[in-house]
């Protein structure tokens, strides 16, 4: 067919180029992590943007952006520092505030879902169901029959 002899060298050609471009990288050492202190700052930045925004249910992203780092990086650091990906650390967040609206006021669950930035009180609950292992009025009755501390 017409062309197929340049389309063949062009194709060869940029075979050749991504194969360099592999040994190119090979060769290249990977960059180091940042300190562990660096590390540790970044989490501790994090942990204050999630208690700013944890109500807003913004993508991890956000957060990523706002701390000069990519979401893998974010990941990382979460994941080594505190055990936990990021999301699950927002997550963990929501669920503490969660926790404490129910054990601790009379609230409708409704209300607490949309205190906590849910739209539909049934994904609140089955985001809390799937988290506690049982639905939000359930938690709420066996904390009431727990001893409250003070």
């Amino acid at each position: 067919a017409p062309g197929r002899e340049a389309m063949l060298r062009a194709l060869s050609l940029q075979a050749l180029v991504h194969l360099l471009r592999d040994q190119a990288d090979r060769g290249r050492p990977e960059p180091a992590p940042p300190p562990r202190r660096a590390r540790e700052l970044q989490l501790e930045r994090y942990r204050e943007l999630v208690e700013q925004h944890f109500r807003k249910h913004l993508p991890v992203g956000y957060f990523a952006q706002r701390l000069g780092i990519s979401i893998a990086s974010l990941n990382r650091i979460c994941r080594e520092l505190a055990g936990s990906s990021a999301q699950g650390l927002l997550h963990q967040r929501l669920l503490l505030e969660a926790n404490r609206d129910l054990a601790y006021t009379h609230k409708p669950v409704q209300v607490v879902a949309e205190e906590l930035g849910f739209s539909d009180p049934a994904y609140f609950s089955r985001f809390f169901s799937r988290a506690m292992g049982c639905p939000p009025s359930a938690y709420r009755a066996r904390a009431a029959r727990l001893p409250k501390d003070g």
